[in-house]
């Protein structure tokens, strides 16, 4: 929590002297069919450019089977001991979302059974990040590590990239140093960031109003170098890495907060179940379990 005090305060700061620029949260519009045996559910590429979203109606059944993968796929993770382990299951679940065409288009089964397992990368480079950033935390209410796999599920979550959200100078030269130095060893974008909860104020003419928009949900990750599983679930996940504030249109302002950083993989939703799913690997992972009010 004190790194979270930390970045909003700094964040304040730059918001007052007009640094922060309004993020683009990259979210699809997604509904559901107006026939009413069919669910629309939508699947994006994260972390590398060139595949576009997909979208496609599935029955009731297919939805419910879809749904039931998702429990059991979780509750395999839960068991695994080894990182050889995760990638089978990783690669898996390509395979189903491909069986109901929810690959991003333009994408094969190969194409992202490499995206979502990590193949190609120089370990050389992220044993050296490993050692310089090796401060892992596995507590009841606190998750934080750094290249794992990961997979999740959760409510009031957005994807999102730092190209689009400026918070502030320091936030911005911290995202863009770590691309530069990493970029020539890591065939993916590093910019991929997942935001864990909401809190709005608004001052209006007729009186102040504020809330939270919480995520409900588990996020599981496993250490690629070999640091182990960690766990987070809860009815209130919130972003430890960074706040992002942007002004409302009306006096007041929105408050997000950065949860996981370089993520690269797939995630899968439909609007009216109101949660995304998501899997694939990051450089960063940073979340408590709160029970602020």
């Amino acid at each position: 929590m004190k790194r979270l005090k930390k970045s909003l305060v700094i964040t304040i700061i730059f918001l007052f002297i007009g640094v922060t620029v309004a993020p683009s949260i990259n979210q699809s519009v997604v509904k559901a069919s107006n026939d009413n045996d069919l669910v629309e559910v939508t699947t994006q590429a994260c972390g590398i450019k060139g595949y576009g979203n997909t979208t496609v109606k599935l029955t009731k059944e297919q939805y419910q089977n879809l749904e039931q993968y998702i429990v059991e796929f979780r509750a395999r993770l839960n068991q695994t001991t080894t990182k050889e382990e995760v990638i089978p299951i990783f690669k898996e679940a390509v395979v189903e979302l491909d069986k109901y065409g929810l690959l991003p288009r333009g994408m094969s089964v190969e194409r992202a059974q490499r995206l979502v397992s990590v193949e190609n990368l120089n370990k050389d480079i992220l044993r050296l990040y490993r050692k310089i950033n090796h401060d892992d935390v596995a507590s009841p209410g606190h998750l934080h590590n750094h290249f794992s796999f990961i997979a999740g599920e959760a409510t009031n979550c957005y994807i999102a990239s730092p190209l689009l959200i400026i918070n502030g100078l320091f936030g911005l030269i911290a995202d863009w140093f770590l691309s530069f130095s990493l970029y020539r060893f890591l065939p993916v974008n590093l910019f991929g960031k997942i935001l864990f909860s909401h809190y709005w104020e608004c001052n209006g003419a007729l009186g102040g109003s504020s809330g939270w928009d919480k995520s409900k949900g588990e996020i599981f990750t496993f250490g690629i170098l070999g640091n182990g599983s960690l766990r987070i679930s809860g009815d209130f996940l919130i972003g430890n890495i960074r706040a992002f504030y942007t002004p409302l249109a009306v006096p007041g302002y929105n408050v997000y907060y950065l949860g996981i950083r370089g993520f690269s993989g797939i995630q899968f939703y439909n609007k009216t179940s109101g949660s995304k799913n998501f899997f694939g690997w990051c450089l960063e992972v940073d979340v408590i379990s709160s029970e602020m009010s």
